[in-house]
């Protein structure tokens, strides 16, 4: 058995990771590049089956019809079952990108079969808003595109788009009620009610649960503004509870207004402090405005602002690995984190993790090189003090930290700040390609990299660790990842 392991982890490992897991096919369609990932993979498979589902059985057009909306409505189990994506993949044990996936290929799927089912019907009768099953049924299929196309103004107004989804949602059940005449499909429908409830309502005893401790004793937090556009939040938890690298918490702070009481953004914690039995009584987060509650938060905020606050976790972490391969980052020889602009708040609870492992005897880890590019103002003042505190308690055993600040000149002397001088700040962009070479050439066990960067930046991280998969490389994409630029929106997390 163990040389049937050994074997695996020799020769298929390797293989499974350079042709199918870093596997990034390009194809050009109508001027559009589109990238193919493995994980695709699974929807084609989904659809396939699907397909074979609507076709066994049937003998007639009508048949068709009735068993896309079976398939339909069977589909919306999937989308019902949980009130919330965050605790739906916490329930599930998934990473919360697998569970969005899940959602989105489930109501692509049920609404394809509403419209099959609606273009099959609507050729054997006559529409008439009179008949309140036929109404209904044409009300289903325009929520059913109305959920298909939010989706497209999420980023710009995710408040106003949640609201609307989940409203959409509710009146999809209402209408499928009213639309169905079989005592079956109405039970189903009432038990998808039922179970959506349900999970909400288990969410909201998590919840009640990890804020109020006693009557007098709620989340306190603390705000610290750092620059124009960057701020620190200090949670005091009331409740203690074991924090790991990579979760995070929703926040929300009633006291910036009526509509910010019920809602809800999540942000990576970066920092913790322990009681003596391990747990943290206090959690930090680092938080860069950009639009909606981020922009508003920092315009509102004042020197030491202090309140009370409703937090809903943790949820995460993430795990290591593509197709659900689980692994521990400890279990590293060697890690090399790479990190652009506000991407250090994914890597800093890893260190710290793997720090504190390593005094209690838990981690193979022997080796970290955390590389940063620092991209706006702030972002140094934002990590320093946590940075210092981490090459003082490592004390140059295994933890190197190298900084790139693209604001100053490359032909500039390089800076030696922090503990013992143990932090080196260059100036320019980094060459990412000679980093990792240099660190290979150093390599301690299987070297893990680890990526929370810029789109561009995850490309070459991507091709450097298929390029190097037989030399025991492999990579770990956070489930945080920064923006592109100031102007996009796109962002994992906040």
């Amino acid at each position: 058995m163990h040389t049937l392991s050994r074997f695996m982890s020799a020769n298929f490992r390797p293989w499974w990771l350079a042709n199918l897991a870093y596997l990034r096919p390009r194809l050009h369609f109508l001027g559009i590049k589109i990238i193919l990932k493995p994980q695709f993979l699974i929807p084609i498979l989904y659809t396939a089956c699907t397909i074979v589902f609507n076709l066994v059985g049937v003998h007639s057009v009508t048949q068709a019809g009735v068993r896309a909306a079976h398939i339909s409505l069977i589909t919306l189990f999937l989308l019902f079952w949980a009130s919330d994506h965050e605790f739906g993949a916490r329930l599930l044990g998934v990473t919360l990108g697998t569970y969005q996936s899940i959602h989105r290929i489930s109501a692509f799927m049920a609404g394809i079969q509403a419209v099959v089912h609606v273009i099959i019907t609507t050729q054997n009768i006559k529409f008439s808003v009179s008949d309140a099953s036929q109404f209904y049924g044409l009300m289903t299929g325009c929520m059913f595109l109305s959920l298909l196309f939010l989706p497209m103004v999420r980023r710009r107004v995710y408040e106003v788009f949640l609201w609307t989804h989940q409203g959409c949602a509710i009146f999809v059940l209402y209408a499928i009620w009213r639309h169905v005449d079989s005592s079956v499909s109405k039970r189903w429908v009432c038990m998808l009610a039922i179970t959506c409830a349900a999970t909400g309502v288990l969410q909201i005893v998590r919840i009640i649960f990890r804020n109020l401790a006693s009557r007098n004793k709620l989340v306190r937090y603390t705000m610290e503004t750092l620059g124009n556009d960057i701020c620190r939040v200090t949670l005091l938890l009331p409740k203690p509870w074991k924090v790991h690298a990579g979760e995070r918490v929703r926040l929300s702070i009633p006291q910036m207004g009526l509509l910010h009481i019920f809602q809800l953004h999540p942000f990576a914690t970066v920092w913790w402090e322990n009681d003596k039995n391990g747990a943290a009584v206090s959690i930090s987060l680092l938080i860069r405005a950009r639009s909606g509650f981020t922009r508003t938060l920092l315009d509102r905020s004042v020197v030491g602002q202090k309140g009370w606050a409703w937090i809903d976790g943790p949820y995460g972490p993430s795990y290591v690995g593509p197709f659900g391969y689980v692994g521990e980052v400890g279990d590293y020889g060697h890690l090399f984190m790479a990190a652009t602009g506000i991407g250090i708040v994914a890597q800093l609870p890893y260190i710290k993790e793997i720090l504190d492992g390593r005094l209690a005897g838990q981690v193979r880890t022997q080796r970290i090189l955390l590389v940063w590019q620092i991209e706006q103002d702030g972002d140094w003042e934002a990590a320093r003090d946590w940075l210092q505190a981490l090459v003082k308690q490592d004390n140059g055993y295994m933890l190197k930290v190298i900084i790139y600040n693209q604001m100053e000149s490359s032909s500039n002397a390089p800076g030696l700040v922090g503990h013992h001088d143990l932090i080196t700040i260059y100036g320019g962009e980094v060459n990412w390609e000679q980093q990792l070479s240099l660190e290979l050439k150093e390599q301690i066990g299987t070297l893990l990299i680890m990526v929370s960067t810029q789109r561009s930046v995850r490309t070459i991280m991507m091709q450097l660790a298929k390029r190097n998969v037989k030399q025991k490389v492999e990579l770990f994409e956070l489930e945080f990842q920064p923006w592109s630029s100031p102007n996009n929106r796109l962002c994992a997390l906040i």
